[in-house]
């Protein structure tokens, strides 16, 4: 309770150092159209008024500007560590509840086969939950210039991909992408044969883009999270997931 009240307070300290930059801001603005502008200053206090204020402003505008992208990292930060625990959370539930299963099963007097004997764990959650697709930096002096795919996979046994699609939200899989991919509607089919995959071994492939276009990294990162959609086919524990849908 006191960690949550401190944070509290830090955090209201913090909104306002940030407000208290903001009306130094405007009253120096303000202040410099002021002395500009009067006529009962002296020339020489003037300008060595103006000149003050002029060297102080651009390091308002930099703590301003300094806060807000760190504000923004921090956000950005917070929102990716609460979904890894999240889904750390949910795997450890399924993980539990399997086993639970596995209790009932053998002990067949237990009351609690009764609740669990029915129980399946949801498998493409659980593979969803297990198998982490990101997009990795983009490097724009790479030729031919391409998007890196990374795949994290924490599961006990391996699993095999058998195949890959991409279909685009921003990065549009017919017009952005490179011809060497075929097409099977308007997706891009990216991989078409088995890949071994096992836990704690980082996959990585290519979305190769067309030439058509000299991509600059802030235009394709501005696109991250949203650049479109990986379907999946994985043959996991003996079953086939057939469409395993990750946003990049």
């Amino acid at each position: 309770m006191d960690n949550k009240r401190e944070t509290h307070l830090w955090e209201q300290i913090d909104r306002l150092i940030f407000i208290i930059a903001i009306l130094g801001l405007i009253i120096l603005i303000g202040s410099y159209f002021l002395v500009a502008n009067s006529e009962h200053i002296e020339s020489t206090v003037r300008n060595l008024i103006l000149n003050i204020i002029t060297n102080i402003i651009p390091n308002f505008l930099l703590f301003i500007g300094a806060y807000l992208v760190f504000r923004r990292i921090e956000n950005l930060r917070s929102e990716r560590d609460a979904d890894e625990i999240a889904n750390r959370v949910v795997l450890k539930v399924f993980q539990i509840l399997e086993q639970m299963q596995t209790n009932a099963v053998n002990t067949s007097n237990d009351p609690l086969s009764l609740m669990t004997e029915d129980f399946r764990v949801p498998i493409d959650m659980k593979l969803d939950l297990e198998l982490e697709v990101n997009a990795q930096p983009f490097e724009p002096k790479l030729n031919p210039q391409k998007v890196v795919i990374e795949c994290n996979y924490r599961g006990s046994n391996p699993i095999y991909i058998k195949k890959i699609t991409y279909g685009g939200t921003n990065l549009k899989a017919k017009e952005h992408l490179s011809n060497i991919y075929k097409l099977d509607g308007f997706d891009a089919i990216i991989l078409e044969e088995q890949v071994k995959v096992s836990s704690g071994i980082p996959y990585t492939f290519d979305l190769v883009l067309a030439n058509s276009k000299k991509w600059k990294k802030s235009e394709i990162e501005s696109w991250y999270k949203n650049l479109g959609f990986l379907h999946f086919e994985i043959e996991y524990n003996e079953q086939l997931i057939k469409d395993l849908q990750k946003k990049i």
